[in-house]
């Protein structure tokens, strides 16, 4: 496999470092809401809506068409192994997520949930973590775990990637019944 990074030039800071918790090509309604702004400017100029000599709107343009593309190009392309790879990892990451979530049943009746563990698991480092996913995810680990939040981090970025479900809802158990189940669907 060859060196993936997932956050691009896009998503750094003035001083180089990374400045957001996921990188900008997973926010798909945004990517979206800006190609659709920058086609109607285009098309308001065309259509002689707006004045095309105007070197403010131009300049305006100009660059939130340069960072479309750049959030656009940002995306790693992934090649078959990848894609297997990063799923095998995915359901094993999974599995150790959802150890570390109370189960379904458990956030709707308020039974057998204690704040100050909930507030442990989502901020300690308690799941293992790959020392190459956490660097492609850009998350801290310590000596080779990461808090409960910072691993949905990685199993929902891995997702994206391979275009799998990213809802960590998704990994609750009810321990009832013993198996998965997700918000709002009943499992008979």
């Amino acid at each position: 496999m060859d060196e993936i990074t997932f956050f691009g030039e896009v998503d750094k800071n003035r001083h180089g470092n990374i400045s957001s918790d996921y990188p900008a090509w997973m926010y798909e309604t945004g990517i979206d809401n800006m190609k659709e702004e920058l086609d109607r400017w285009e098309r308001e100029e065309k259509m002689g809506f707006a004045a095309p000599v105007d070197p403010q709107r131009r300049a305006r343009i100009k660059a939130m068409r340069e960072r479309y593309e750049a959030i656009v190009s940002s995306k790693p392309k992934l090649n078959g192994k990848d894609i297997d790879e990063f799923h095998k990892y995915r359901e094993k990451l999974a599995e150790r997520i959802s150890d570390n979530l109370f189960t379904y049943s458990e956030m709707m009746t308020g039974k057998g949930i204690s704040a100050h563990e909930e507030a442990k698991r989502m901020s300690e480092p308690i799941i293992s973590l790959g020392p190459k996913y956490a660097k492609m995810c850009n998350v801290r680990t310590s000596d080779g775990k990461a808090s409960r939040d910072n691993a949905i981090r990685v199993w929902k970025i891995l997702g994206a990637a391979i275009g799998e479900p990213t809802n960590s809802e998704l990994l609750r158990k009810d321990r009832k019944d013993g198996i998965y189940k997700p918000v709002g669907e009943d499992i008979e």
